[in-house]
Parts: C-alpha cells; sequence; structure tokens
C-alpha cells in the first residue's frame, strides 16, 4: 500500500519518482537504511537488474532486502522496481514519435514485450500505446 493505495491501483500518469520525493518518504520511516537507499539509487540507474543482483551489490540477501525495503519505503523492492521500469519505459516512449516497444521492453528490464505490455495494463488498466496517444492528445 502507497498512503493507502495499493501500487497497482497507483495510476502511473501521477506518480513522479523524483528523488526528493523518496526522500521525503523515506524520512518520515524514521533512521533509514543506509543499503536500501543505495538499492533505491541503483535501481533508478540500472532498471535492468534484477533485486537479487541489488541486494547482492550491498551485501544483503533478497530475502533480507525485502523486508528492509519493506520498512524504509512502504513497498516491496519488486513492486518499486516494477514501477521504475514502466516509468523509464514510458519515459523512452515520449521521446519517440513510433515507439519501438519490443526494444524498449529490453532496455527497461523486462524479459520481452509482451511482459511489459502486461505489466503496463495491470498497472494502469491500459495498453502503452493507447495511454501514450491519450498523453498526447491532452498536451
Amino acid at each position: 500500500m502507497v498512503f493507502g493505495v495499493a501500487a497497482d491501483e497507483v495510476p502511473l500518469a501521477g506518480m513522479p519518482l523524483a528523488q526528493e520525493d523518496l526522500r521525503e518518504a523515506v524520512k518520515g520511516c524514521g533512521n533509514p537504511d543506509d543499503r536500501v537507499l543505495r538499492v533505491v539509487r541503483a535501481m533508478r540507474t540500472k532498471p535492468n537488474e534484477s533485486v537479487r543482483w541489488h541486494a547482492g551489490e550491498v551485501g544483503l540477501s533478497e530475502r533480507q532486502l525485502r523486508r528492509r525495503f519493506a520498512v524504509a519505503v512502504g513497498l516491496g523492492p519488486k513492486v518499486y522496481l516494477r514501477m521504475v521500469r514502466l516509468h523509464a519505459a514510458m519515459a523512452i516512449a515520449r521521446r519517440q514519435s513510433r515507439p519501438e516497444w519490443a526494444d524498449i521492453a529490453v532496455r527497461c528490464g523486462f524479459y520481452d514485450q509482451p511482459h511489459m505490455l502486461a505489466e503496463f495494463n495491470r498497472a494502469v488498466g491500459m495498453s502503452c500505446g493507447r495511454f501514450l496517444q491519450s498523453e498526447r492528445a491532452a498536451a
């Protein structure tokens, strides 16, 4: 739950992942775990890596990271990483007149295009293409 809303129900368009927002959220949790903060930063710069890889980079098991991450951030690391990947994918798509979804999926750490599209549809409730069209029409 993010502020009382399930992560899968949070609309992608209204969910900024600015570093300051994350710092403020973590500040509210008391003494933030330095290793979790390092993982959060690394996930934003290396979204194509797995949670297990990120955990290993800071000397934690995946299970230890899950527990610490949930306390510090309020989400599990997989949910957070999925959101980071979806935001990264849409940022790339916005810069392309005709997005190459398969290439975007691989660049952002998804197994393939169908997996990315399914994750996006689950999180937002519409396809990547339709979401992008609605954004462009509103601009």
